[in-house]
């Protein structure tokens, strides 16, 4: 395991590449203020297989405390790794051990120092370098005073250790749900999903970036290991007319409602928003605290989540500096688009 001294004397940086320090690392993940499963190693092997990528997954130590890690996904162009941002992964986060004191101004002091430390050294490694960070990651600085770009992401969460203030308008999709008999399943049937699915993707015209053979192998390896289950909106007349994948790991605080999909002749129904809140009921019985929404960008799904009641969230995506080859290389590539749209006019 080749180590990589940072700035800081005392602080190391290395790859993970054995199956005991995945194993630790799923527990550091677990612990880790940025918990969420997209971060486990079961994902990051799972969308490196689905994807024919590469994922170097890095931690930062001090001697054997572990202090921080981020996952890069990356493909080589030019005799270089080119990170890249993968499909239906909502953050590819920092994430950093818990605190250490009772002192936020020490774990602020450690966090910026991990971060300097090690982005710095991420930027010599990999070019086109970006992460999506988790919304607890709120201290942006050490990116900024870097020379990093900063984007504002916005998400929802569900707060499920209190009543949801829903609007009037779902709570009439609940009634009307309930009134015509529809009832729920968690019953794991992915390729039913996936007919729903194809379905909304068609309708709503969006793309997944990777096929179904791909989808179904990172759906199955989280579902395999615990890390995935579906709900489904049964009609009265027996049809699947809804379902939806949730991810989470057994023991942390966040669940996320990763992809839906439902039939164009149940909309009128209401069973997306019926659906919705039948899996915030099983969340917190489950003992879950907040259930994350994974995005609000976009103005009409943003409107939907908004009518759920929950706080509205928001993150950073940071994209590292280009270098001076890497802003040449763009200036060209414009150059030759420009004159193939000229040609093409």
């Amino acid at each position: 395991m080749k180590r990589i001294d940072l700035d800081k004397k005392d602080m190391v940086a290395f790859v993970i590449n054995d199956e005991a320090d995945f194993e630790r690392w799923d527990r550091f993940v677990a612990a880790s203020p940025q918990s969420n499963p997209f971060a486990t190693s079961h994902w990051l092997k799972a969308m490196s297989h689905a994807l024919d990528i590469n994922t170097d997954l890095w931690v930062t130590a001090r001697g054997e405390e572990w202090l921080a890690g981020v996952p890069i996904y990356y493909r080589r162009r030019f005799g270089r790794k080119a990170a890249v941002l993968t499909p239906l992964t909502p953050y590819n986060s920092y994430l950093y051990r818990p605190a250490t004191g009772s002192y936020p101004s020490k774990t602020t002091s450690e966090h910026i120092a991990v971060t300097r430390s090690l982005s710095g050294a991420m930027i010599k490694h990999y070019s086109r370098l970006s992460h999506l960070l988790f919304p607890t990651v709120d201290d942006i600085r050490p990116w900024s005073w870097a020379g990093w770009s900063t984007v504002t992401r916005y998400t929802y969460h569900l707060e499920l250790d209190k009543d949801l203030q829903v609007s009037h308008a779902i709570r009439k999709h609940m009634k009307k749900c309930d009134k015509a008999g529809f009832s729920i399943s968690f019953d794991w049937d992915l390729e039913k999903f996936w007919n729903i699915y194809q379905v909304t993707q068609q309708r709503q015209v969006f793309g997944i970036g990777m096929s179904k053979e791909s989808f179904f192998t990172l759906a199955n390896a989280m579902h395999d290991n615990n890390l995935a289950w579906t709900a489904c909106a049964v009609s009265p007349e027996g049809e699947t007319a809804a379902s939806r994948i949730e991810l989470a790991i057994p023991g942390t605080s966040g669940i996320f409602d990763w992809v839906a999909g439902s039939l164009p002749e149940s909309l009128s129904s209401g069973v997306n928003p019926w659906l919705m809140m039948q899996i915030a009921e099983k969340a917190r019985d489950e003992g879950y605290r907040f259930l994350d929404l994974c995005g609000a960008d976009f103005e009409t799904i943003a409107r939907f989540k908004s009518e759920f009641g929950g706080k509205l969230i928001h993150y950073f995506q940071v994209s590292a500096p280009q270098s001076p080859v890497q802003k040449a290389f763009s200036v060209v590539r414009r150059m030759i688009s420009g004159r193939q749209r000229g040609a093409t006019g």
